[in-house]
């Protein structure tokens, strides 16, 4: 068993040694088991401090999952539907408009045909994402940096399209205005919302959006790989670029670990529980890991990959684009270099993570090679079988 291990080990390893990456770790669960878990490398390179446990990552979109949960939580409490229209919680977007010119010239042109669902924002085809996106947010004079100025202000934004036409990717705004819908649904802080339903339920006491004496401690370092070096990045402190430290985003931000993170994975992949305590419906479970996008209607998605609540889903299996998970599978990446997935047909999280500005999000090398390995070590059913039978002995 441990040289089926040994492939993810080395993997990670080759990475660092080829000075890539200053370090990352790694773990992975069956059922409710954590059966694997390597930290190697270094949090601070320069003063050698290795990688463990405690080795706090930013999260940068693998926050979105945790907002999606979020909203399926409120759902289960009968706060809201994901069919809602937004306006139903924020009334001034309930008038948006389509952008009649370009991406440098912004013309403002007819209201778009229908409202924006909840469910628009939770699969990229609100019209958030996509080219109009960053100069808009880039444009805005940002103050007191909450959720509420922060979302009061997306109201502003010219759409390149109608909701529900194009799949777009939205890596900051349409997760923001979710997290804020959170917040009036609730009656509750965001944070405060995450920590009592999300984080101390799941005993996942690193995950925070601020510094404090622990994490700062043990944050695991930003480099950038450029002429065959490490560099250390800038704004060290930050958790995501183009946010404040401290300040709370739906789509980004969040600070966790590994150690985190798989449990909170795991109760994904095991339909809402972990450890005997109940966290999201099984219905929520359903819909979040259920290929919600119609691939004749919406542009952008294929049969190989739809998007879910808040996470892709691997569809139809394509070896030519690098497509190794099961069908079935769900999760999502960080532009920093985490990434996350379930596999419920195999009862499996796995749970990676490193920082680093050049080697990072979605589709990266890293994360593809990362899941063929995964789906070498966990497909083959005489494997398989013996993996169960290793850990029902050794447990």
């Amino acid at each position: 068993m441990k040289c089926k291990f040994d492939l993810l080990e080395n993997n990670l390893k080759t990475y660092i040694s080829s000075g890539k990456i200053a370090g990352g770790a790694l773990a992975i669960a069956i059922g409710e088991d954590v059966v694997f878990s390597t930290y190697q490398g270094y949090e601070d390179l320069e003063n050698k401090k290795a990688i463990d446990k405690n080795s706090v990552f930013r999260l940068a979109s693998m926050t979105k999952p945790i907002t999606s949960a979020a909203i399926l939580i409120c759902e289960d409490q009968g706060l809201l539907d994901i069919e809602d229209n937004i306006s139903k919680f924020l009334p001034k977007f309930k008038h948006m408009y389509l952008n009649a010119g370009d991406e440098k010239n912004l013309v403002k042109g007819k209201e778009i045909n229908r409202e924006i669902k909840i469910a628009d924002l939770l699969t990229h085809t609100a019209g958030f994402g996509g080219p109009l996106e960053s100069p808009q947010y880039d444009a805005i004079p940002f103050f007191k940096r909450n959720l509420k100025d922060n979302v009061d202000k997306y109201t502003s934004f010219l759409l390149p399209n109608n909701p529900g036409e194009i799949f777009a990717y939205s890596g900051v705004v349409g997760f923001d205005i979710l997290a804020r819908i959170v917040e009036v649904a609730s009656n509750m802080n965001y944070e405060t919302f995450l920590k009592k339903y999300i984080f101390d339920p799941l005993g996942m006491n690193s995950t925070t959006y601020k510094y404090n004496k622990d994490n700062i401690k043990h944050q695991v370092k930003m480099y950038k790989h450029e002429n065959g070096k490490l560099i250390l990045s800038e704004n060290q402190e930050r958790s995501f670029e183009c946010i404040q430290p401290g300040e709370v985003g739906g789509g980004a931000a969040l600070l966790s670990t590994v150690s985190d993170y798989i449990k909170f994975a795991i109760m994904l992949t095991n339909y809402g529980v972990y450890k005997g305590k109940r966290i999201l419906s099984k219905k929520a479970i359903k819909q979040m890991s259920t290929a919600y996008l119609d691939t004749n209607k919406t542009k952008g998605i294929d049969i190989y990959a739809n998007w879910g609540l808040g996470v892709f889903i691997r569809g139809k299996q394509n070896p030519e684009v690098n497509f190794h998970l099961n069908v079935g599978s769900f999760g999502w990446s960080g532009a920093y270099g985490t990434h996350y997935f379930s596999d419920p047909s195999l009862k499996l999280s796995v749970v990676y993570m490193h920082n680093s500005q050049t080697y990072g999000g979605a589709g990266a090398p890293h994360t593809i090679e990362l899941e063929r390995i995964i789906s070498k070590v966990f497909n083959c059913a005489n494997d398989w079988f013996y993996i169960i039978g290793f850990f029902k002995t050794t447990s």
